[in-house]
This record gives structure tokens, C-alpha cells and sequence, in this order.
């Protein structure tokens, strides 16, 4: 697929002017922002909070869809397979054993490239932000910093993205003095997120057409995990396929880079409970684990609301998902496994956008 040029075509340049404002989203989610999460490391910045000299991305030189090869001093493990280099690339993602230069994301399980995507879709630092990075003996530190989507400059919106990718060989326990989430290599880090989507992705105003994807993928085309995908503003993440960006807002997601696995996560961006007086209003906890044939989950929750319950493989298939209105009291559900095969599995519990996780075991 080729890129529209940069000379818009009349015709967008008119459904820009024609079009109901309402459709485009908003300049900015809101006036008031939270602090940064607990694990954003601020550019010039190491992992101990020491003040360093990072690189910027493609030497200072603005591009659109292009890589940059990084060498690692460390050796990084990313599904049991082990790296000393990989492949920064502008579209929100790094990639192992080549660059990748594809700018409308595809939903994960991808064969081909083996990638990490904090945030893949078509970012262009051509009109505004930048990428800057800092590699160390352990770990390296990526952070896109307000960046556009593709032919942003021709929007009247103004939208831009700040997120960041933090990889590690295990050497650090802690983040300055925050202990780090057990067997975490891969954090995504987020601040203020407010478009999904480019023009050539099929895009109009920084959402629609094909959504981002944010997860990891292991190039199989069967071994991934995607954490969602987003393609509209809004913080909610629907049965935690498809949601609204602001989702991501001030959130970290951490992951076990060695088996692909989600390790940790925020319960709810500080964002959305700022906006919405929201705090984490449920309590779960899921028996027996290991389990042969019945999975057992108590809920208790302090108001009377609907859930949705799913379970997913490793590659993130879903094998069970169920919407269930519960009352403002202590209930259960059973779950069956018998037909499952031996292995992993993920159970997740949400409500708007809190998420409960455990990861399950078939025998």
C-alpha cells in the first residue's frame, strides 16, 4: 500500500472543512493531567533516576516509516530466544532479525516480525515530536515524545502521543526506588495518548480505520499476546479486545519478555479516576489453580454492575467469555477447563476500564 503524498488531495483538505467537528475527537483529553506513573523515566534520565546523554532517534534527521539499528550490550531474551541488537522503529514498536517499515498495524498473531509494540501504528516525526533513547549495560529506554500520526499537519486537531518502551536484561530490581514487577523485562510506560490512527491507515482526524495494536508478538503467527487494540478516544477497553486510547492514559504494562506473558499492569489509569471518580471496585480470587476440569471465581463487589469474564490461551485466543450482571454482594461462577488442553492460561476479570488478571494452569 502506498502512502498518500504529502500534497493532500482537495477533496480531504474539503471533508476536513465540512465535516462535523464532533467526529474528529478532541485536541487534548483534558486540561488538568496527573503526574507521570510510577515507572516513566523522564528523557535524560536512567533507570536510578542519574542524569545521562540520550541519543535521538535516526541522528536528529525527521523521517517517516524508518528504522534504526541498536546495539545492546546486554543480552535480551524475547521468547526464549536470545538478542544482542534489535531494530527501533518510528511506527511505535521495535522488531528482532529486521526492521519494519509497515505502518498500518495488523491484530496480533502476525507472521513475520518478531516485535515489541508499546503502541504500533503510523507515527510520523516528520511534522512534530521526536524518538529519543538510552542504552546501558542492562537496559535500554525508548520514549517517543509527543509524536503525530501520518498527514496530522493537514487535521485541525492538533493530537499527540508520549509513550515509552523500557527493555532490561534482569539486572535491575528496581525502578529509582520501585521495586519492579517479578520477572519483568519489557515496561510500557504512557502519558497523555490522543490518536490512534494515520491517514493512510484509514484514518480521518487521528481515529478510525485499522487500530493500533499494543502487545508482543513472536512472528509464529500463532505465539503472541495482544493487550488491545484502539482506534476511537475513550478509556474504556471493550471485553479487552478493541477500546478508546485514553484507556492507556498514565498507565505502565509490564511484561515477562522471555515468555511473552503479561507480569503486571495498571488496575486503572490514574487518568480515567481522576475524570471519573473511579477506584478499583472489585475483589476476585479464582480456585483451584492449578485446575483439571472447574475453575471457581469469587467476586465481591460494592456496587451491582455487569463484568465480563474471558479466558484466553497463550496466544491470546479467547476459549471462554461471558458478560454477567452481579449483585453489590460476594457471588460466584464456574468456569469450565475439562476441554481445555494442558498449558497456560490467562483469566481476566473487567469491569469499565479495572482489570483483574490471573494467569491459570491445566493439568
Amino acid at each position: 500500500m502506498r502512502k498518500l503524498s504529502r500534497s493532500v488531495p482537495y477533496l480531504l483538505v474539503w471533508l476536513s472543512i465540512l465535516t462535523p467537528i464532533s467526529i474528529w475527537g478532541q485536541a487534548q483529553d483534558s486540561e488538568q493531567f496527573p503526574s507521570p506513573g510510577k515507572y516513566w523515566i523522564e528523557v535524560g534520565e536512567d533507570l536510578q533516576g542519574l542524569p545521562v546523554a540520550y541519543r535521538q532517534f535516526n541522528r536528529s534527521s525527521k523521517c517517516d516509516d524508518c528504522s534504526e539499528l541498536l546495539a545492546l550490550p546486554f543480552r535480551f531474551y524475547f521468547y526464549g530466544q536470545e538478542y544482542d541488537e534489535l531494530y527501533l522503529n518510528a511506527n511505535g514498536n521495535v522488531s528482532f532479525g529486521a526492521a519494519l517499515s509497515e505502518y498500518t498495524p495488523s491484530d496480533f498473531c502476525l507472521e513475520g516480525p518478531q516485535m515489541i509494540a508499546p503502541f504500533y501504528s503510523d507515527v510520523d516525526i516528520y511534522q512534530c515530536g521526536q524518538i529519543n533513547y538510552y542504552i546501558d549495560q542492562h537496559s535500554v529506554i525508548i520514549t517517543w515524545t509527543r509524536v503525530c500520526h501520518y498527514l496530522a499537519e493537514d487535521d485541525p486537531t492538533g493530537l499527540k502521543n508520549t509513550f515509552q518502551l523500557i527493555l532490561t536484561d534482569g539486572h535491575y530490581s528496581h525502578i529509582r526506588d520501585i521495586a519492579l514487577p517479578q520477572r519483568a523485562s519489557v515496561i510500557f510506560n504512557y502519558q497523555d495518548m490522543q490518536w490512534t490512527t494515520g491517514h493512510s491507515s484509514g484514518g480521518l482526524g487521528g481515529f478510525g480505520g485499522q487500530a493500533a495494536t499494543v502487545g508482543v508478538n513472536q512472528g509464529d503467527g500463532q505465539k503472541c499476546f495482544a493487550y488491545g487494540s484502539f482506534d476511537h478516544e475513550g478509556s474504556e477497553l471493550e471485553n479487552g479486545i478493541v477500546g478508546g486510547v485514553s484507556h492507556l492514559d498514565y498507565r505502565y504494562i509490564a511484561w515477562n519478555g522471555r515468555e511473552g506473558l503479561l507480569a503486571s499492569q495498571s488496575l486503572a489509569s490514574p487518568f480515567a479516576t481522576e475524570k471519573q471518580g473511579s477506584s478499583l471496585l472489585f475483589q476476585a480470587r479464582v480456585f483451584p489453580n492449578p485446575t483439571t476440569s472447574l475453575l471457581s471465581l469469587e467476586i465481591q463487589l460494592s456496587i451491582e454492575t455487569e463484568i465480563y469474564v474471558q479466558l484466553t490461551d497463550m496466544s491470546g485466543r479467547k476459549v471462554f467469555g461471558k458478560k454477567r450482571l452481579v449483585p453489590s454482594r460476594a457471588t460466584a461462577m464456574q468456569i469450565p477447563t475439562e476441554h481445555l488442553a494442558k498449558g497456560l492460561y490467562y483469566l481476566s476479570v473487567q469491569y469499565q476500564d479495572q482489570i483483574w488478571n490471573r494467569q491459570i494452569a491445566k493439568v
